[in-house]
């Protein structure tokens, strides 16, 4: 009998990580901008938790500890890997039914995202693209409440900045000369100021 209950406890665990698959491997490939990264983490997760053993009858306390633990998968790797495997050949447009969000998330803002420092990448993903609180964000991430307050709000300024910049330079790209020269309009045209260099002035 206990045999048998630990064989659906299993059944029900593997289940229920199946279900969480696509999310884990969403969530990965927003952090790690590197498609075959993300897939070899969401694996690792996955296994770790078909390892412990602990089935979790609550969806959303898994998906947590999952989020948590691909966190802490996710920064092991950095430890190890070399500086040019991170982004590697990522390109959003490509995998875009993947990383398809609850709203649906241009290109353009998806880009952005992964050009944000890694905190606040993790930051803004969670809360604004999974849903979820501050204090579940806290949790995943194993850092203050606090923290998760200060990275997001820079992310959303850095964010805004990026992609006004984004909007201007297109803005005076369309009926310029180098419209299909983006290297070198991008070196001729002045960029918009961000927000700390606006706060500064």
């Amino acid at each position: 009998m206990d045999i048998l209950n630990r064989f659906n406890r299993n059944r029900r665990l593997r289940r229920a990580l199946d279900d969480n698959r696509d999310r884990l491997y969403r969530m990965a490939l927003a952090w790690s901008r590197n498609p075959a990264l993300a897939i070899r983490l969401t694996e690792k997760v996955i296994d770790r938790e078909l390892r412990s053993g602990q089935a979790q009858h609550e969806p959303s306390q898994l998906l947590l500890r999952l989020f948590g633990t691909l966190s802490r998968c996710w920064h092991e790797h950095r430890q190890r890997m070399a500086p040019d495997e991170l982004e590697c050949g990522f390109d959003p447009a490509a995998h875009r039914q993947r990383v398809q969000t609850h709203e649906d998330t241009s290109t353009s803002v998806q880009a952005a995202i992964g050009r944000l420092p890694v905190a606040e990448r993790q930051v803004l993903t969670l809360v604004n693209i999974e849903q979820l609180s501050y204090e579940q964000t806290a949790q995943i991430l194993e850092i203050p409440k606090s923290a998760v307050v200060c990275s997001l709000n820079q992310a959303r300024l850095r964010l805004l900045d990026m992609l006004a910049q984004e909007i201007s330079q297109q803005a005076r790209c369309d009926d310029c000369w180098c419209s299909s020269r983006p290297a070198q309009c991008r070196s001729v045209h002045t960029s918009v100021p961000t927000a700390q260099e606006r706060c500064s002035s």
